[in-house]
């Protein structure tokens, strides 16, 4: 605030970089959303460190028609020589999304790949999802098995990891045993996905931890134990991930239907 008053646009700029990957390790998008929007979206778009705040803040908020543009502009001011960069391990990473949902899992695997090899440690949120979405495209393309002790020793590791990172590999095993129809690990997973995620004031990642309980006893036609889960959710629907709030709104009305069908 000081900067943009002192009219010093750069100096302002390099504040929010600087910050901007601890805002993604603490799940806080709705600062991060706040810095972007007091910035000159001209001097945004000169910047790769703040255009790829842009599509991560898009990821969160489930708006995929902010993620191409920005993402194809970082990639046309960064210098084509500098390959290793961590900014590319994050390109890597949202090209790998996009192809794990369209059902290229070996093609999305082989950018996950690179995303982890160039995406440091300290990188927290980015270095976490890598691994998560690894892990989902390892099971799409049929090495189900190795996900699972992958994430298993990454939550068993001797030096433990971040409670945001540790809350990453546990949401992975909840999605791998989910994606297989292993609805009692699952449903384990997302337990201890919400315990820890409470007890760090992760609002997001608890959410997922709900939804992912929610889910299960729906799935298992558990109707009464669903329904305050989803209920929870609904009511923090605007503090979530946006693909998460309306999931649950869906899950509610649809234990409404059934209700009124029983």
């Amino acid at each position: 605030t000081h900067a943009l008053k002192a009219n010093d646009m750069i100096g302002a700029a390099r504040i929010v970089e600087v910050n901007s990957y601890a805002a993604q390790d603490k799940d806080d998008w709705f600062t991060l959303e706040k810095w972007l929007a007091m910035l000159p979206e001209s001097l945004i778009q000169q910047r790769p460190v703040l255009l790829m705040a842009k599509v991560h803040l898009a990821f969160f908020q489930y708006n995929f028609s902010e993620v191409v543009p920005n993402i194809e502009r970082v990639q046309q001011i960064l210098n084509p020589d500098e390959k290793d960069l961590p900014v590319w391990g994050e390109i890597n990473f949202v090209y790998g999304y996009f192809e794990l949902f369209s059902g290229q899992g070996a093609l999305s695997l082989e950018h996950f790949q690179r995303a982890l090899e160039l995406i440091p440690q300290s990188n927290e949120y980015n270095r976490s999802e890598a691994q998560l979405q690894h892990k989902l495209a390892l099971q799409m393309v049929g090495r189900k098995e190795e996900a699972l002790l992958e994430l298993n020793q990454l939550l068993q590791a001797r030096q433990p990891f971040s409670a945001l990172m540790r809350t990453r590999y546990w949401a992975g095993l909840y999605f791998v045993h989910l994606l297989d129809g292993n609805l009692p690990d699952a449903l384990y997973a997302a337990r201890q996905l919400k315990l820890l995620s409470a007890d760090h004031d992760l609002l997001n990642a608890e959410s997922w931890g709900v939804y992912g309980q929610a889910s299960v006893h729906f799935y298992q036609n558990n109707q009464e134990e669903a329904l305050p889960y989803f209920s929870w959710l609904a009511d923090k629907r605007f503090f979530m991930h946006m693909r998460n709030a309306v999931d649950s709104l869906c899950g509610l009305a649809l234990l409404s239907q059934l209700s009124d069908q029983s």
